[in-house]
């Protein structure tokens, strides 16, 4: 963590204190990877108090936010329906803890803007509010500015995570060499990734993630005789043609690394054909089976996602995708009886807006995906394939609704492809 020593310094300057000394907001801002989640870990591994650490991705109402830094903090279940019973119960938190600091973090602290004006403003006066040392911590990809409103926020310190020099993201990517690569060999091979993608990238996830894949191309002559590892010319020259079809497609990861080596000798254009159906609707078997394989990663769990968000209710969301905590984990609400409701599978599906299915497809992706317009493409590219259809007719994707067209066959079977087991998800089958 070299690069990112005089950030982390400043971190602990202002969290590893005693108690009552803690500022009442940071906020932390840079481009996506930058090191701000690397940072703020690393020196909440040597904070002592209690700490809660929530996505705002996962936090579509102000009472959800709450609800699941209470969890964390502690290991009683408190009520909270609202603001003042939030603040109520960081006080009785803080009085439980008395020595101790409080810190809270919210990553994704833009999505913040999506909630009531009040939310945020409350929650940057939260020290001031429960009278303990409570420390807010904020992350995020845009500068303070933008989170400014008509009537003013109180100002937090402000931390800024600049992009990584090119000989930060060698040393960082160097950490990925497998154990049988000569590490010169592995040097010299990055630098070449780095003189390729350098200027249009910086994203450090992104060029681990070219890195890992194109290094197969890069060795393969080597491993067979044909080149020797010192001859970097032809080196070059037999993995050019990978690295440009790489360039392409930079910032639009949509498989895994495996699956994209598999997939550069196919026509990438099969996936976003549309079917050849007369008429809209569910597709059948055939498409269902040729989509399957060729569906992008990301696409496949925002398939399954929709498929949920169709076919569960919407309240039963807290029960399955909210990580459960402390004394009350294992409490549920009873299931209604036999015959006091009609299963989803049989109603059809329900139309659900963009926003839920976004929060469920970044809690059941297994990877931390940073929202970007690649996602979004593949929704529409979704819509294109008619699996899923848009209700109405505005154009702008956070206005419209959506309904999943798939079966429960397809779903379950395009599931199976990324281990994700549907039915544990289901409110029919629990």
């Amino acid at each position: 963590m070299e690069c990112l020593k005089d950030q982390i310094s400043i971190l602990r300057s202002l969290l590893l204190v005693p108690t009552g000394c803690v500022p009442p907001a940071v906020f932390l801002y840079g481009h996506p990877s930058t090191g701000k989640t690397t940072a703020l870990s690393a020196v909440l591994s040597e904070f002592s108090g209690p700490r809660a650490v929530v996505s705002c991705v996962e936090c579509y109402t102000p009472l959800l936010l709450y609800q699941l830094v209470l969890r964390q903090l502690s290991d009683t279940e408190r009520k909270c329906d609202g603001i003042s019973s939030f603040v109520t119960a960081l006080q009785a938190i803080g009085t439980e803890r008395p020595d101790e600091n409080i810190a809270i973090v919210l990553e994704g602290a833009e999505r913040l803007r999506d909630l009531d004006e009040g939310v945020l403003s409350s929650l940057l006066r939260l020290q001031e509010l429960t009278g303990r040392p409570v420390c807010l911590l904020l992350t995020s990809n845009l500068v303070w500015d933008k989170f400014q409103t008509p009537g003013g926020l109180p100002q937090p310190l402000l931390v800024h995570f600049p992009q990584y020099s090119r000989e930060a993201l060698q040393s960082i990517l160097a950490l990925d060499r497998p154990s049988d690569v000569d590490e010169q060999f592995y040097s010299g091979y990055l630098n070449l990734i780095l003189s390729v993608f350098v200027v249009p990238c910086r994203n450090v996830r992104e060029l681990r993630h070219l890195a890992r894949a194109s290094l197969a191309h890069y060795r393969a002559p080597v491993l067979s005789g044909e080149v020797a590892p010192t001859d970097l010319r032809r080196l070059w020259r037999h993995v050019e043609p990978h690295l440009r079809a790489a360039l392409r497609s930079v910032y639009l990861r949509e498989a895994d690394s495996a699956q994209w080596l598999r997939t550069q000798t196919q026509l990438p254009a099969a996936a976003v054909q549309p079917s050849s159906h007369d008429q809209p609707g569910i597709l059948d078997a055939a498409d269902h089976q040729r989509l399957n394989t060729e569906l992008p990663f990301y696409s496949k769990f925002l398939l399954i996602a929709a498929y949920l968000a169709s076919y569960n209710p919407a309240k039963s969301d807290r029960r399955f995708f909210v990580k459960r905590t402390g004394k009350g984990a294992g409490r549920l609400k009873a299931r209604p009886p036999a015959g006091a409701r009609v299963s989803a599978l049989l109603t059809g599906p329900r139309a659900f807006p963009l926003d839920r299915l976004l929060a469920i497809f970044y809690v059941i992706v297994e990877d931390r995906v940073a929202p970007t317009a690649s996602i979004y493409s593949q929704v529409s590219s979704l819509v294109t394939l008619r699996m899923l259809t848009r209700l109405g007719g505005s154009d702008n994707l956070d206005s419209a609704k959506y309904k999943c067209l798939v079966s429960f066959d397809t779903v379950k079977s395009i599931a199976k492809t990324v281990n994700f087991e549907v039915e544990w998800y289901l409110y029919d089958f629990v």
